[in-house]
Parts: structure tokens; C-alpha cells; sequence
């Protein structure tokens, strides 16, 4: 599913550039934006988010091959914010490390619940439940470093066709940011299923949905369907409510095997979006040689 288009009516917050690829950039931010806040989050919806925003990495390396935008860059003057551009790159391309990291404590963890369901007695899951954990605030925690580290960014001074430039990268990286969040609110593991009130939140409260509606003061934003719902057959299959229920237990595996599906969906889809990352990267590097 794509994400679908808003109206056409241009953003007065965005610095004017009449070139159709910074047109089509601001279209495809918009309308990933609009996706953002009307889908219910799931591996779906999530893995369109990582392929809508590795679409809008892709157009904004068109913008940066513009000449007159390359010519702009390769004066000395705006070789700091040539820099600046870069080390944001490399905070956004920092955190494929522990993403990855997390959704494999995941799949880790996914995978142990399976055998669970296998093998009464198997307590496996216990183990990698607390390491999924601990990865996810660990990247959770990088993600809030980085976004302090894109505010030092917004001091460099610009001007012209340069502020039209900047703004779109500082929404590009805000966007990656949110989508990051939103992927591990998604898959957050709560520490026990009894302490539901005492979760881990990994979306900072301004952006946070509330499970089953929408969040108070975002206007229409998504619902979240957390991994611990998703799992919920194969839960109670392991606390063994599930004696003479065979239903319940096919639903179990079935759980399973779609959420690992998803994770590998995911994986597919932060593959592509570095990928794109790297390759504005190279050209940002390029510039500094003119």
C-alpha cells in the first residue's frame, strides 16, 4: 500500500525553489508525513514507511546533483554547512547498528517463544526477552542522541536556495527519526505481561499513540498494534491455558511465523533506506573535493 497523496497546496514553511524535483521532493514529504498520521501501525504499514522514506532519500540525491545547487555547495563559503550535512549522515547512518541489533534480540526472541510452544518447559524466551529489552533502550537512547546532535545543525547560517535545501534535509532526517521511533514502539517487548501499566515507551511522549485509538493532541494519529497483542495465543499457549484448545494453538504458530516474516521485512526495508543514505553521503563528500 502507498502512501497516500494530500492536497496539492504548497507548504509556506518550505524556502521556494521552481525546480520540478524540489516540487516532487516536498509532494513525497508531504504525503509521507499524511501516511504517518493515518495508518494503523503494523510490520506493513511500517516496512511502506521505510520504502516511502528511501523513496524520498532517493529524490533529494537528484536535488543535490542539480547543478546549480552542486555549483552552490562548492564555494568555500558553504563548505561548513557541507559538514555539517555530513556529520548529521553519519549520526543517521550510526544507528543501522543497534536497530539491527534490536530486531535481531527480537527475532532472537520470536524464535524462543516458538520453540516454547514446541516444548513445555522451555524457558529460553525468559532469557532473550531481557536482552530484546535492553537492545531496544539501548537504540532508543541513540536515537535521542542523535536527534540532539541534528539540533546543532540548525545554527549553521544559510541563505537562498541553500535554506530551500536545508530545510529538506532537516525534514528528511526528522522523518527517518519518527519512522525509527515508530518501528520500536512497534516491536517493544513490556518487561512482564502482568506489569502491562509499567511498559517500556520508546516513542517520546509528544509523538506516542495510544494503543486502540488515536493520540490525544496529534489530530488523527496512528494506532500502534504492539508485539506482546500480536503474540497473544502464543503466550497463553506457554502459561498453559491453552489444554484442549488445539485452535489456539495453530493461532499461536501462526502469530509467530507472521511476526518473524515481519521482522525480515523490516530488515529488507532498512537495508534499502541506508542504501540510499550512503549514496547522499558520497555526494555531500564529493562536494568538499570541488
Amino acid at each position: 500500500m502507498a502512501p497516500q497523496k494530500a492536497n496539492h497546496s504548497r507548504s509556506s514553511s518550505v524556502p521556494s525553489l521552481p525546480h520540478p524535483i524540489a516540487i516532487k521532493a516536498e509532494e513525497k514529504l508531504r504525503n509521507l508525513k499524511t501516511y504517518i498520521h493515518g495508518a494503523e501501525a503494523s510490520f506493513s504499514t511500517i516496512c511502506t514507511l521505510l520504502g516511502a522514506l528511501a523513496d524520498l532519500f532517493d529524490t533529494l540525491h537528484l536535488l543535490l546533483h542539480l547543478p546549480s545547487l552542486q555549483h552552490l555547495l562548492s564555494q568555500p563559503l558553504h563548505k561548513p554547512w557541507v559538514e555539517v550535512q555530513l556529520d548529521c549522515s553519519l549520526q543517521l547512518l550510526d544507528i543501522e547498528s543497534p536497530v539491527n541489533d534490536c530486531l535481531a534480540s527480537v527475532k532472537s526472541f520470536v524464535f524462543d517463544v516458538q520453540s516454547a510452544l514446541r516444548r513445555r518447559g522451555d524457558n529460553g524466551h525468559v532469557n532473550s526477552r531481557k536482552k530484546a529489552q535492553k537492545e531496544a533502550v539501548t537504540c532508543s537512547k541513540s536515537l535521542k542522541k542523535m536527534e540532539e546532535g541534528f539540533a546543532i545543525a540548525a545554527l549553521v547560517e544559510k541563505e537562498g536556495d541553500l535554506m530551500m535545501l536545508d530545510w529538506f534535509m532537516r525534514e528528511a532526517r526528522e522523518t527517518a527519526v519518527t519512522v525509527f521511533h515508530l518501528l520500536l514502539n512497534l516491536i517493544e517487548i513490556p518487561a512482564r505481561r502482568k506489569d502491562r501499566g509499567k511498559r517500556i515507551l520508546l516513542v517520546p511522549k509528544a509523538m506516542q499513540w495510544r494503543r486502540g485509538g488515536s493520540a490525544e493532541g496529534n489530530g488523527g494519529v496512528s494506532k500502534v498494534v504492539g508485539l506482546e497483542s500480536m503474540l497473544n495465543a502464543a503466550f497463553e499457549c506457554i502459561s498453559g491455558k491453552d489444554e484442549g484448545f488445539g485452535n489456539l494453538k495453530r493461532k499461536a504458530h501462526e502469530e509467530v511465523n507472521q511476526i518473524g516474516a515481519g521482522i525480515e521485512d523490516l530488515e529488507i526495508g532498512l537495508q534499502c533506506l541506508f542504501r540510499r543514505m550512503i549514496q547522499n553521503r558520497v555526494v555531500l563528500l564529493n562536494m568538499l573535493s570541488f
